[in-house]
């Protein structure tokens, strides 16, 4: 009976992303179609909430929520790698990307937010690879480093995958403030 529960549950978590990600890919399409015809600049749908390049810009994060309340998930986090440009005849370029992990967010809570620059309190994270945290910085607003981390995830960007972080490793994790004391 638990493998079933189980099996179900991966097969609505796999339908979700595989909906999502043909969702992503034809913004994307629509997005370079419009742009090759002159058409300017394509608006960013409202369900893109994050960009953060890594490595350089040679790889870069995306989370994207599509239906923050039709869903029992919080969107998904996107790795992508960036393989070449495709130079335009205005001398403008768009880039060509490789998904290389997808993975399932929580739903948030009131108050929540996906963040980048975190790190491990004692140990640094390796150069090959970024954390990110589902942090809550209500209460936290004059220091220096949210402390109240749900959950985290290792980008690992030689491996090209997304891995979540234990929940014994959470506590140890940190994300810098961006405006201590308030913007």
């Amino acid at each position: 009976m638990a493998a079933t529960k189980f099996y179900e549950a991966q097969n609505y978590s796999s339908a979700y992303k595989s909906d999502f990600l043909a969702d992503y890919l034809g913004e994307q399409r629509t997005r370079l179609i419009l742009f090759e015809q002159g058409q300017g600049n394509y608006p960013v749908p409202n369900w893109d909430k994050l960009g953060s390049c890594l490595d350089n810009c040679s790889h870069s994060i995306v989370w994207a929520n599509p239906s923050p309340l039709g869903s029992k998930y919080g969107g998904v986090l996107i790795l992508q790698k960036h393989l070449r440009k495709i130079n335009l005849p205005n001398g403008s370029g768009k880039p060509v990307k490789a998904i290389l992990d997808v993975q399932i967010v929580p739903p948030l809570t009131p108050n929540e937010i996906i963040m980048t620059h975190c790190q491990f309190s004692q140990a640094p994270t390796s150069q090959d690879s970024q954390l990110l945290a589902l942090v809550q910085p209500t209460g936290q607003d004059n220091a220096d480093y949210y402390t109240q981390i749900r959950q985290a995830w290792k980008i690992k960007i030689g491996q090209g995958t997304i891995e979540n972080v234990s929940q014994e490793s959470v506590g140890q994790i940190r994300c810098i403030n961006p405006c201590p004391g308030g913007c």
